[in-house]
């Protein structure tokens, strides 16, 4: 898999986080409970999600895969522990699917040039 269709489904998983986060610290509010939960839900995806899941789509548009991949582990172990399946899934396909740096390599480096004898 490409480092840019890594880049897109980690970018598609900040979106997501973050529309949950919002519908949840919404909800918890018009409940009542918010005041108490609102800013815990928000500083855990603000630190876990919103700022790993960013640096990390940094680093696939660097072409650097396995510093990406070191990024979604902790992000990837919050969403499966949160119940966030999709989530899970959305950032379990960037870890699998860009395994290591040669398939990134292409971002960063010059085009290929044939040898010539």
């Amino acid at each position: 898999m490409e480092a840019d269709t890594c880049k897109t489904l980690v970018y598609a998983t900040r979106l997501l986080t973050t529309i949950t986060t919002a519908l949840l610290s919404v909800a918890l509010v018009v409940t009542g409970v918010g005041i108490i939960f609102v800013p815990v839900v928000l500083v855990i995806w603000y630190f876990v999600f919103w700022k790993m899941l960013k640096e990390a789509e940094a680093l696939y548009g660097a072409g650097k895969c396995r510093e990406a991949k070191d990024k979604l582990i902790i992000p990837l172990v919050v969403s499966i522990l949160l119940g966030g399946v999709i989530t899970f899934v959305l950032l379990l396909i960037p870890i699998i699917g860009c395994s290591d740096d040669e398939k990134c390599s292409h971002l960063g480096a010059t085009p290929y040039q044939p040898v010539t004898e």
